[in-house]
Parts: C-alpha cells; sequence; structure tokens
C-alpha cells in the first residue's frame, strides 16, 4: 500500500484545494465584512448616492448599494469557486458564502439603531456568489475539449 501512494503520477498527488485561492476568498470576506460592518456614518452620509435609482434599461433599474453587493459577493463567489475542483467543498463554499451574507445582515441590524433587516441585500449577496461560480464553471466548461464536456 505504501509503495503505491509513493508511485502516484504528478496530478494524483496534488493537494485537492488551492491554497492561494482559500486565502485570497478569506481576504476578500474579510474587507468585504469590514467594509459593511462599517461605520454607520458613511451609509447615512453617502445615502443619497447609494439608494439613487439608475435605469439600466425600459422598466429596469439598479442601485449603485445593490450593485456592490452583486460585485462584492460576485468576486468573493467566484474566488470561492476557484478553491477545489471537488463539488461538495465548492458547495460548501458557497453555503459559507451565503453564511456570511446573513451574518452580516443580521449584526447590521443588531448593532445600528433604526435600521432594518435588509432581506434583499442578503437575496443581491446569493445572487452575486452564484454568478460568480458560474463563471467560473462557464470558464472551466470552455478550457475543456468539446468531447469531454457533455460525453455520450
Amino acid at each position: 500500500m505504501r509503495a503505491s501512494l509513493l508511485n502516484l503520477s504528478e496530478p494524483a498527488r496534488k493537494a485537492a484545494w488551492s491554497k492561494p485561492a482559500l486565502w485570497s476568498t478569506l481576504a476578500a470576506a474579510l474587507v468585504v465584512t469590514v467594509g459593511s460592518l462599517g461605520p454607520f456614518a458613511f451609509r447615512v452620509t453617502y445615502g443619497r448616492f447609494l439608494y439613487r435609482h439608475i435605469r439600466v434599461y425600459g422598466m429596469l433599474y439598479v442601485t449603485p448599494h445593490s450593485l456592490l453587493h452583486l460585485v462584492s459577493f460576485g468576486l468573493l463567489g467566484l474566488l470561492a469557486s476557484l478553491i477545489s475542483t471537488r463539488w461538495p467543498v465548492r458547495g460548501c463554499a458557497m453555503a459559507g458564502l451565503v453564511l456570511l451574507g446573513l451574518g452580516i445582515e443580521w449584526i447590521q441590524f443588531r448593532s445600528h439603531p433604526g435600521n432594518s433587516f435588509e432581506s434583499w441585500d442578503w437575496r443581491n449577496d446569493a445572487v452575486g456568489g452564484c454568478i460568480g461560480a458560474l463563471l467560473v464553471y462557464a470558464w472551466a466548461a470552455m478550457r475543456r475539449p468539446a468531447d469531454t464536456v457533455f460525453p455520450l
């Protein structure tokens, strides 16, 4: 048994997860958390800009506040999907992102008097994380040979 482990090919010896992607995800999560839980005075001062409705197309509007949630958690979803090639690890990372968004919203609700629990922000966090993960999946699918994407 021991001798067979020493004769593994190089790809089989590699770890099932990536340390740089893990540390990048943790660092980005720390930045997002500190930025979200930062001084409430920032939100009061720049509230007029953050909650301004910008028309994207027709009746579709977006606010800079929701874009910040989508982009920041999209980046986190992208980085979390790069941690491992194994689906259970990726799933746990995505569940961690959803819980991070819930935790941030709960702490904001409890720590700032008069601030309501913003379920829309939590939804935007989850959607952004899923978009980031889907971008990684699409990128990986484009890099595979055509016969291995949908094997028959």
